[in-house]
């Protein structure tokens, strides 16, 4: 044994490694399987809006450099397929999620502008033409992802990012 040393080491090494990467993808697993998205009915037009996402982001940050430190590690090969995977996952969730937070944001300052005053909607009638599309798009998602609450349900849904 001592003439193989060295290896039993660089072995022992490799499994601890393997081991806390292996620990480190269930955690990330684990905390998305539980997360969710709140939602709120927009004043008094009962159309859901989501929630302050603070918790959804501090583990899109945490979860995402914690990828990257595991991309670092050479011992992560037989885990590469997965960690690739999250990386890409989490990435299109934090697109989704940026793209989302600022239609309704929009959506929210526009809504009481030209559905709440038919003076305005005479004053531009091309704007709230499109407003009109938009608000209807933008009900029917809402009102779709109250169904599906879970972050990486919902933003990886099919035609969730072009809507």
């Amino acid at each position: 044994l001592p003439q193989h040393a060295d290896a039993v080491a660089e072995t022992v090494q490799q499994a601890r490694e393997e081991l806390k990467i292996d620990r480190q993808l269930s955690n990330i697993d684990l905390t998305w399987m539980e997360l969710h998205i709140s939602f709120e009915p927009f004043k008094a037009t009962a159309v859901p809006v989501m929630r302050p996402l603070d918790v959804v982001y501090e583990a899109l940050d945490e979860h995402e450099v914690a990828l990257q430190s595991m991309m670092g590690n050479r011992f992560m090969v037989f885990f590469e397929a997965q960690i690739v995977a999250w990386k890409a996952k989490l990435s299109a969730v934090r697109s989704t999620l940026d793209d989302w937070t600022e239609v309704q944001r929009a959506w929210c300052s526009l809504e009481s502008i030209f559905l709440g005053s038919e003076d305005i909607r005479g004053q531009l009638p091309v704007d709230a033409k499109r407003f009109d599309q938009v608000d209807s798009d933008f009900r029917e998602q809402m009102a779709d992802a109250v169904t599906t609450p879970n972050p990486i349900d919902a933003c990886l849904r099919e035609g969730r990012a072009e809507t």
